[in-house]
């Protein structure tokens, strides 16, 4: 990636986590200092999950693993199933949303998920473990990573 494509990638705000309580608590109608404490739970939980089974999937976000998986599962919640699938959807409505406008977005204590543009590959033919392989031209596309937040990682040192 070119210098200057990089320094505009760094330039990019994230939504901080206020403002990701404040459109999800416009879009459930709940208050915006229960949605601030859901979503600190949220992070506690996935920080447990994580260092319990290795994996856990944000429904329409994103997914974080470990390489390392425990032999051992994690238990239920409280929560109501309705309220948190509620919560969850419209979270993954806020996410979805901000990573369109400003591909960058970090779920506190979770993960950061980005956007990258790959640039376009020509057309030609390439040596690939020995052989000579003809490889088809690809136009430019966005791809969508996330990476685990400090505190996920500080959890596995």
């Amino acid at each position: 990636m070119a210098p200057k494509a990089m320094k505009a990638m760094k330039a990019v705000k994230s939504v901080s986590k206020t403002g990701l309580a404040e459109a999800v608590a416009t879009a459930t109608e709940l208050k915006k200092s229960d949605v601030m404490k859901i979503l600190t739970s949220l992070a506690e939980v996935v920080q447990k999950e994580i260092k319990k089974t290795g994996k856990v999937t944000l429904p329409g976000m994103c997914m974080v693993k470990t390489r390392v998986k425990p032999a051992t599962k994690g238990d239920g919640n409280e929560l109501k199933k309705s309220d948190v699938m509620k919560i969850l959807t419209s979270l993954a409505e806020v996410v979805q949303k901000e990573i369109k406008k400003t591909g960058k977005v970090t779920l506190p204590g979770m993960c950061m998920v980005k956007t990258r543009v790959k640039p376009a590959t020509k057309a030609g033919k390439r040596e690939m473990f020995g052989k000579m392989c003809v490889i088809k031209a690809k136009p430019a596309r966005t791809v969508v990573k996330a990476f685990p937040v400090a505190a996920v990682k500080q959890l596995f040192k």
